[in-house]
């Protein structure tokens, strides 16, 4: 076995015992109808295109990874799913306006400055049970989502899109990790406020492999205090996909 293949076998271990502590078990799956009838019994969870089997093209492969707590109810949700973008068919750029990517975003006329090439992983659907949000669930769940799809599809960077006052929490190691950002002057949703950016990141290649050798902090936060209703999380409403990115 390759170091760097150790490595990662070494990543993923630690951030499935990090869960383990926490109370929480890591699922995974590689098809797109147990996702979406995972993701069905999440009130107000929006299936976006990219991630829709039935507008885009899953022929290269996907995963998502599910964090169930000790009572098997759902409390996070993370996918991805694998694009060949080769330079000579054009790179990320090309396919970003086909069924390869699902929805067609308004990007022709003005495509993102960097154009990733390669086997590449498109990071999306993120919800987490908004009474977790602060103790780096939907991080760490992100992180061996992309974890996986190194190991199973031997990706060379993933990317997302995330709104650009999001931005920071993207790039930041402790957060979901990216190493490059750059807004594409687009609306994050059709209909929101102005302010409210498209931002594309990205891994660059070549840096995934590196990471697993960093050291890491997989330590999930505490938990906060119960809310006047006195429910656990997982016993309340949950409030749709998390807004952060794609």
């Amino acid at each position: 076995m390759k170091k760097k293949d150790i490595a990662l076998h070494h990543h993923i271990a630690a951030l499935n015992a990090a869960f383990s502590a926490a109370g929480f078990r890591a699922t995974l799956s590689g098809d797109a109808a147990s996702y979406r009838a995972a993701v069905a019994a999440i009130p107000d969870y929006h299936i976006y295109s990219p991630l829709d089997d039935s507008l885009a093209d899953f022929g290269a492969g996907m995963l998502w990874v599910g964090l169930e707590d000790a009572q098997g109810r759902m409390v996070a949700v993370e996918a991805g799913r694998v694009i060949d973008a080769p330079a000579k068919a054009g790179g990320l750029n090309a396919v970003l306006n086909s069924r390869v990517f699902g929805r067609v975003l308004p990007v022709v006329d003005r495509p993102p400055p960097v154009n990733l090439t390669g086997r590449l992983a498109y990071l999306g659907g993120a919800w987490v049970d908004p009474d977790l949000r602060g103790r780096r669930v939907m991080s760490l769940t992100l992180k061996l989502t992309i974890a996986h799809l190194v190991r199973c599809y031997g990706i060379d960077a993933v990317f997302g899109f995330v709104r650009s006052k999001h931005a920071g929490l993207a790039l930041a190691p402790e957060g979901y990790g990216f190493t490059s950002a750059t807004a594409l002057d687009l609306m994050y949703l059709p209909g929101e406020a102005a302010a409210d950016l498209l931002c594309l990141v990205w891994t660059d290649p070549g840096i995934l492999a590196e990471r697993w050798s960093l050291p890491a902090d997989y330590q999930i936060g505490p938990a906060a205090a119960r809310g006047k209703t006195g429910k656990k999380p997982s016993e309340r409403r949950s409030a749709g996909p998390s807004p952060r990115h794609l």
